[in-house]
């Protein structure tokens, strides 16, 4: 089976190892396992990682995420979008508020569609790297 030791995702997503086996632990993180027993991980484990880790630092609870409250996509013309169930806006809108106040080239653009509320963050040109840092956090 080819893939990533959990090494090899430590470092692909800056998160510590001891942090990957919480978050398999608390059911975030299924881990696939070589017949030796070691766990290895996929490309779509790296992208799962930078998410936990950004729906984090945007002060989001696990429990969200567990549930697949939380979800990540690009959002259209560039930029990452975070939805949530409505009721969670608030959850969104101070971090927001807080990297707005930091990094006022970032455009955060929030809305309600439907059940859910979708936090999108964009930044012109070069800076467009720093959403990615705020939404993967790898």
């Amino acid at each position: 089976m080819s893939g990533y030791r959990i090494s090899q995702l430590a470092e692909r997503t800056g998160a510590p190892a001891t942090t990957v086996r919480y978050y398999e632990r608390e059911d975030l993180l299924p881990a696939a396992r070589t017949a030796a027993g070691y766990r290895v991980y996929t490309d779509a484990d790296v992208d799962r990682v930078g998410f936990i880790c950004a729906t984090q630092h945007l002060g989001l609870p696990l429990d969200r995420v567990r549930g697949g409250d939380a979800l990540r996509e690009p959002a259209a013309g560039g930029g990452a979008t975070v939805r949530l169930p409505a009721d969670r806006a608030g959850e969104l809108a101070d971090p927001a508020v807080a990297e707005q106040e930091c990094c006022r080239f970032v455009g955060f653009e929030m809305a309600f569609d439907g059940p859910r509320v979708a936090l999108t963050a964009r930044a012109p040109g070069a800076a467009e790297v720093l959403v990615q840092d705020l939404f993967d956090h790898r």
